[in-house]
């Protein structure tokens, strides 16, 4: 069955009357295989669209509408999975990150010379050791 899966916007009598913003799963992994959600918010927004405007279409009682409420809900709670995860991801790449930039740090502090700073306490030149500050 391919419900939702393709337009039917020019195949269904008045549907573009009465619908102003036409959406469908076929437009909208097109729109994912080319990078055309800048966001999971208009990725959600679009998937909404393609329920609310069957909704509307069709009415209440509509075994289609019946079925996009039932999609509805099925796909909010993938999008919130999916959301939790992309979250998580983003934290542990952060975490790596910060991780890598204070190591990074520790080794510039550890190996002072190679940046052209000295050593906190290595010997000035001319023999005498520099002063260390204390906090």
């Amino acid at each position: 069955n391919h419900v939702f899966a393709e337009s039917v916007a020019d195949l269904v009598e008045g549907y573009r009357d009465e619908i102003e913003h036409p959406m469908d799963l076929g437009t909208m992994r097109s729109k994912v295989r080319t990078g055309k959600y800048p966001t999971m918010r208009a990725f959600a927004d679009d998937l909404e669209l393609v329920w609310s405007n069957c909704e509307r279409f069709n009415g209440p009682d509509s075994p289609f509408t019946k079925l996009a409420v039932k999609l509805r809900a099925a796909t909010a709670k993938l999008l919130k999975t999916a959301a939790k995860g992309l979250q998580d991801a983003l934290h542990r790449l952060t975490r790596e990150k910060l991780a890598r930039s204070a190591a990074q740090a520790r080794t510039l502090l550890a190996e002072p010379e190679s940046n052209g700073v000295p050593a906190r306490g290595a010997p000035r030149e001319g023999g005498a050791a520099r002063p260390v500050a204390s906090a």
